[in-house]
C-alpha cells in the first residue's frame, strides 16, 4: 500500500515540480505569502512579521513559516521557494487520496481517486499557486485517514492523529480549517450515532488541539495591537463576517460555474457519482465519501465571499465518489450509458471547436504555434472519443486509465503554454524593474480592507512602496513630495472617488501588467 503512495507521489511529482518556477507570482493573494515570509526572514520575526508596514494578521503563520523555512538555506524568497510548500503539499494531498480511498473502496479506486484529484483542472492549477488552501486539504486529508482509524478501531493513535492533524489545518488557514471536525461530527452521529460520536471525545487529544492552536494564536493575538484589535480585525473582521449572512445569487452562480468547469474532464461523472453515492448511503464507505464532500459544500456554498480557491476542499471529496462509481457502479450497469456517451463526445467536440472563437472574444492570443494548439485541441477531441467509447460498450474501468494519460498530457503540456501567456500578460518583473528606476518617492493606493492590491509589485521590487490607506494620504503623497502612486488601471478610471485632486492635472503612465504610476509631473 505505502509502496503504491509513493508512485502515485512520484506521478504527481512529474506532472507538478517541472512547472514549479515557470509561472511568475501574478495573483495579489498568493504574493501576500512570500512577502510576509520575506520580512521574517529580513527582521527575524515569527508572530510579528508586518505587511506594508501593519502587523499581518489575517491569515495564520504556519504557511508563511513553510515559505521562509523552504528560502532559509538561499537567505532570500524566490518563486521557487513560495511555491515549493504547496506544491508539495499538493503532493502529499494525492497520495492521501490514494491511501483513503484505497482504505474505503480497495486499491484501484483509490488510484483512481488520486488520478481523478490531481488531472481535475482546479487542483492541477491551483497546486502551483501558492495558497494556504491546498496544505489545508493536505493535512484536511490526513485528519479523514484518522478519522477512518477511528471508526476502525484504531484506539488512541488514530485519535490523536485526528487531532494533531485538525490542528494543523487551523494553523493554516483558521476556521476553514474545521472542516474535517464538521465531516467527522455528521459521518459518525449519521452512521454511529452517540456511540460514534463519543468516539471522537477523547480529552488527550482534544487537549493536544487546545494546546497546540493556543500555542500559536495567543502570541499572535498579543502582537501587533492587542488581542482586542486582534478580535476585531481579524477574528470578526477576515475571519467571520464573509461567511455568514448566506451568499449573494449572482457570486453563487459564479461559483457553481467554477464548480462545473474545475472538476474538468470529470464533471460529467460528478452528478452520477453523488446520486448514486446518495442512493448508497446506508454503506459506511460510500456514506464517508459523501460526508467528505457534501459537508464542505454546504459550508463553501452558503458563505456570503465566494471564491475559486474556496472549491478546493471538495475535490477530494468529490474525486472519492467518482472513483467508487467508476470502480463498483459503472460495470453493474444493465444497459449502456447511452446519454453519457453523447454528452461526453457532445462537450468535449463541441468544447475543442468554440475555444478558439472564445479566446478571440476575449482578446487572449496564446504564444504557440497553431499546430501546438491545433493539437492540444485535437487531444481534448480524443478525450470525448475514448469516454464516450468506454460509456457505449460499458466497459468505464477500462477507459478510465487511457481518460487520466490523456488529460494528464492535455493539463501538462497546456499549462506551460498558459504560463507563458500569463507571464507576458501580466509582467510584473518589468513593473518592478520600471519602478526601481524612478526617482520619485514611490506609494501604492492601498485602500482595501485587506491592504494587499498589487502585491506582486512589492515581492518583484524586494521590498514594499508606502502604503497609502486613504483618499488624504495619496493626495498629500502626490501634492506635498511630488511623489509617484502606483494604482490599477481600473482604479484609475475612477480615480475622482478616491483622488481628491483635479485628476485633469495628473499625469498617469502604464508600466505594464495594468499597472498605473500617477503623479503630478514634476521630477
Amino acid at each position: 500500500m505505502h509502496r503504491l503512495a509513493i508512485l502515485v507521489a512520484l506521478v504527481g511529482a512529474l506532472l507538478i515540480l517541472p512547472r514549479l518556477s515557470h509561472r511568475e507570482i501574478i495573483g495579489s493573494h498568493e504574493a501576500v505569502y512570500p512577502v510576509v515570509a520575506r520580512d521574517m526572514l529580513e527582521r527575524g520575526v515569527w508572530f510579528d512579521a508586518q505587511l506594508r508596514g501593519e502587523p499581518y494578521r489575517f491569515k495564520p503563520p504556519l504557511y508563511p513559516w513553510a515559505i521562509a523555512l523552504a528560502s532559509w538555506p538561499a537567505s532570500r524568497v524566490t518563486v521557487t521557494s513560495a511555491r515549493l510548500p504547496g506544491a508539495l503539499a499538493a503532493i502529499g494531498a494525492v497520495a492521501a487520496t490514494f491511501l483513503l480511498g484505497a482504505r474505503l473502496f480497495g486499491r484501484r479506486a483509490g488510484l483512481l481517486a488520486s488520478m481523478i484529484l490531481l488531472t481535475s483542472v482546479l487542483f492541477f492549477d491551483h497546486a502551483l499557486v501558492g495558497i494556504p488552501d491546498v496544505p489545508m486539504v493536505f493535512f484536511g486529508l490526513l485528519a479523514g485517514l484518522a478519522l477512518r482509524s477511528i471508526a476502525d478501531g484504531g484506539g488512541t493513535r488514530a485519535a490523536l492523529g485526528f487531532y494533531v492533524a485538525l490542528a494543523l489545518t487551523v494553523f493554516t488557514k483558521a476556521i476553514p480549517g474545521l472542516l474535517p471536525l464538521a465531516v467527522a461530527l455528521a459521518w459518525l452521529g449519521a452512521t454511529e450515532g452517540r456511540a460514534g460520536l463519543r468516539r471522537l471525545v477523547w480529552w488527550p487529544g482534544i487537549a493536544v488541539f487546545v494546546v497546540g492552536t493556543a500555542l500559536w494564536v495567543v502570541p499572535f493575538a498579543r502582537t501587533g495591537g492587542g488581542a482586542e484589535r486582534f478580535a476585531t480585525n481579524v477574528v470578526w473582521g477576515d475571519w467571520l463576517r464573509y461567511h455568514i449572512g448566506g451568499p449573494r445569487l449572482f457570486s453563487l452562480g459564479s461559483e457553481l460555474a467554477y464548480a462545473v468547469l474545475g472538476f474538468l474532464p470529470w464533471t460529467l461523472l460528478a452528478p452520477v457519482a453523488l446520486v448514486a453515492a446518495i442512493r448508497a448511503r446506508r454503506d459506511r464507505a460510500v456514506a464517508f465519501a459523501l460526508c467528505w464532500f457534501v459537508v464542505p459544500a454546504l459550508f463553501i456554498f452558503w458563505v456570503q465571499q465566494q471564491r475559486a480557491r474556496y472549491l478546493f476542499p471538495l475535490l477530494p471529496g468529490m474525486a472519492l465518489l467518482v472513483a467508487w462509481w467508476v470502480d463498483r457502479e459503472a460495470s453493474r450497469a444493465p444497459r449502456r450509458h447511452a446519454g453519457l456517451a453523447a454528452m461526453a463526445l457532445g462537450a468535449a467536440v463541441g468544447g475543442a471547436i468554440a475555444v478558439p472563437f472564445a479566446l478571440r472574444a476575449a482578446g487572449i492570443d496564446l504564444p504557440a504555434p497553431r499546430w501546438q494548439i491545433a493539437l492540444l485541441l485535437v487531444g481534448v477531441a480524443a478525450l470525448g472519443v475514448v469516454a464516450a467509447a468506454g460509456f457505449w460498450t460499458m466497459r468505464v474501468t477500462a477507459t478510465m486509465p487511457v481518460v487520466v494519460a490523456i488529460s494528464a498530457v492535455l493539463l501538462f503540456s497546456g499549462g506551460w503554454i498558459v504560463d507563458e501567456w500569463q507571464n507576458r500578460t501580466w509582467d510584473f518583473r518589468a513593473v518592478a524593474r520600471n519602478l526601481a528606476a524612478r526617482a520619485q518617492p514611490l506609494g501604492v493606493a492601498a485602500l482595501a480592507f485587506d491592504n494587499q492590491e498589487l502585491m506582486p509589485v512589492d515581492f518583484y521590487l524586494g521590498r514594499s512602496p508606502r502604503a497609502l490607506r486613504s483618499p488624504e494620504a495619496v493626495r498629500a503623497h502626490i501634492a506635498d513630495v511630488h511623489g509617484a502612486v502606483v494604482v490599477e488601471d481600473w482604479r484609475w478610471r475612477e480615480a475622482g472617488e478616491w483622488l481628491p485632486l483635479d485628476v485633469a492635472n495628473l499625469r498617469a503612465e502604464a508600466v505594464g501588467a495594468g499597472v498605473v504610476v500617477v503623479s503630478d509631473g514634476a521630477r
